[in-house]
């Protein structure tokens, strides 16, 4: 089901510390992001440093407490570390495989609603390649979860690509498709700046679930009655989508590999994907955390005081 093999690139990390604030989508509660260097192998890990976390919590399958329109985490005495999507995505789209993740709150800055806020944190701080082949997975047989809202699938494939669609009868989404090359950095001007989206008739009901209580404009593509909110419009006449794509390769950056193959998704969100990466690895009788089964890992120290960059 799958091969792991060593990449013919190596192992990146940032060259700096860097950070940011901002307001959580979810939450609406104020938190502090600060992203450090970290070793070869060691992948990305979390750290709560509010509330005198001492243990790190790594990015993957087995950490994962909740799917329901974000990825969430969560530490050993419970803590939340929520909607780490995003900051994964920028990560992957950067190229960086191993970073010391430290936030000052339940949940990561939804900044602009997108990743590239967290790109640009990336390439102010700068990358570092690293004296450590990556690791890959090559997908040998294809594999497909579905539910009554969607579908995805992982295909073998000689180069790494994504499919989304996305299906919403309300406007202005009605039925976007895309599909891209995921080789290197590629995808990263194409999809980082693409924002996640709400009807506003749907918030009520979120909110009194306990979500999108930090929502406004300055973070969402809010859309009322078939009308866009947002000053600036859309950023890309198919945002949805482009998003969905985004929020796909933050998911699928859980699995800590490089992951050589074809995604499909319809209509798929965390939690499906999440159910896919789970299936995958059962299928091919790996751990839900298959980077810590090949080699271990431990946080670098910090050498420099981070710089830190204020949004939402």
């Amino acid at each position: 089901m799958l091969r792991i093999i060593d990449d013919l690139t190596m192992q990146r990390t940032l060259r700096h510390s860097i950070g940011c604030v901002g307001v959580g989508l979810h939450t609406g509660a104020r938190s502090a992001l600060t992203l450090h260097p970290a070793e070869p192998d060691t992948g990305i890990v979390f750290r709560r440093s509010d509330a005198g976390g001492h243990h790190a919590v790594r990015a993957n399958l087995v950490n994962v407490t909740d799917t329901d329109l974000c990825t969430a985490l969560a530490d050993a005495q419970g803590r939340p570390i929520a909607s780490i999507e995003h900051l994964m995505a920028a990560l992957a789209l950067c190229g960086i495989d191993n970073c010391s993740v430290e936030l000052a709150g339940p949940e990561v800055p939804a900044m602009d609603g997108s990743a590239q806020p967290f790109v640009f944190l990336i390439e102010c701080a700068g990358t570092l390649e690293q004296d450590r082949p990556r690791r890959a997975a090559r997908l040998e047989r294809p594999i497909e979860v579905a539910s009554s809202g969607g579908l995805c699938r992982l295909i073998p494939a000689e180069k790494r690509s994504l499919h989304c669609r996305v299906e919403d009868d309300r406007r202005p989404v009605g039925i976007q498709e895309l599909a891209l090359a995921f080789e290197d950095e590629g995808p990263r001007h194409e999809l980082a700046a693409a924002r996640g989206h709400h009807f506003t008739d749907d918030l009520e009901a979120l909110e009194a679930r306990g979500l999108a209580r930090g929502v406004s404009t300055k973070n969402t593509l809010l859309v009322e009655e078939g009308t866009v909110l947002n000053e600036e419009g859309l950023r890309f006449p198919d945002e949805m989508v482009r998003h969905r794509m985004l929020d796909a390769i933050g998911d699928l950056a859980l699995l800590g590999l490089r992951l050589q193959a074809r995604y499909v998704g319809v209509g798929a969100g965390h939690a499906l994907n999440r159910k896919l990466l789970r299936n995958l690895l059962d299928a091919a009788m790996l751990p839900y955390d298959p980077i810590m089964a090949l080699a271990g890992g431990s946080i670098s120290p910090v050498a420099d005081e981070p710089l830190m960059i204020a949004g939402g």
